[in-house]
């Protein structure tokens, strides 16, 4: 092999590495980034807690905005979830609309379940997924 072919493997390999450093949490496991909008009947659902568990390891938690939006967090600073099957739950809990003053008013307003646990199991891949739930 000549030092340029040499040279061009040395690279390709760099590149290659380079671009694995994302799929994995500074500990080692791979984590792969999850986003995704909860809604309600097609509307968004806003503070609401959404969570993967794995089927080993630690879980995976974000939660809603506003427009349903949510980004899974696996650490403090490294956003997605373990790469693989994971059983989802969403919960609801979040503040109080303007104007209710107290958890009575709150109880009259008609909300989704509470504590929804998805029927199905999602994957989880290494590179980006979007993973939108409707209940």
């Amino acid at each position: 092999m000549n030092n340029r072919s040499h040279a061009v493997s040395r690279c390709a390999l760099l590149v290659l590495l380079g671009s694995l450093v994302g799929c994995f949490s500074s500990s080692g496991v791979p984590v792969g980034k999850v986003t995704g909008v909860v809604t309600v009947g097609g509307e968004p659902m806003s503070d609401a807690t959404v969570t993967f568990y794995p089927e080993v390891g630690r879980p995976s938690i974000g939660m809603t905005d506003e427009s349903g939006h949510y980004d899974l967090l696996f650490t403090e600073s490294v956003k997605g979830a373990i790469v693989g099957i994971h059983r989802v739950n969403i919960s609801y809990g979040g503040p109080p609309q303007p104007g209710e003053v107290d958890r009575h008013a709150r109880a009259k307003r008609v909300l989704p379940p509470t504590n929804v646990e998805w029927p199905e199991p999602v994957q989880v891949e290494s590179s980006s997924n979007t993973i939108d739930f409707d209940l």
